[in-house]
């Protein structure tokens, strides 16, 4: 979809045919336009969003959070794989402290 404008195209538009009718189908103000209408290119050429530079830097942010989050929950694992351990070769001991006992 061009809109009309010069340079390379930004959105594609894919169309499958269903195997059966929509159970509700499109019934709204758009209905049968083959293009966008001013108002759509006005909303879409002043619409802004983030640059490249602040996509890239919070994404780098939020990899960084990642990475700091999986270490520690790895470290949280090892140290309940430790204790999981201990309490079992504990337990295991009592019961047969318990059982020479008796």
């Amino acid at each position: 979809m061009g809109l009309g404008q010069p340079g390379p195209m930004f959105a594609s538009v894919e169309f499958h045919r269903l195997e059966m009718p929509a159970a509700r189908p499109y019934d709204g103000p758009y209905q049968e336009r083959l293009e966008p209408g001013p108002e759509q290119l006005e909303f879409i050429t002043g619409s802004e969003g983030m640059t490249l530079s602040e996509a890239l830097t919070t994404l780098s942010e939020n990899v960084e959070t990642l990475t700091r989050d999986v270490t520690t929950l790895t470290s949280e694992i090892r140290l309940s794989k430790w204790m999981v351990s201990t309490v079992a070769a504990v337990g295991l001991a009592v019961v047969g402290v318990a059982a020479a006992v008796n």
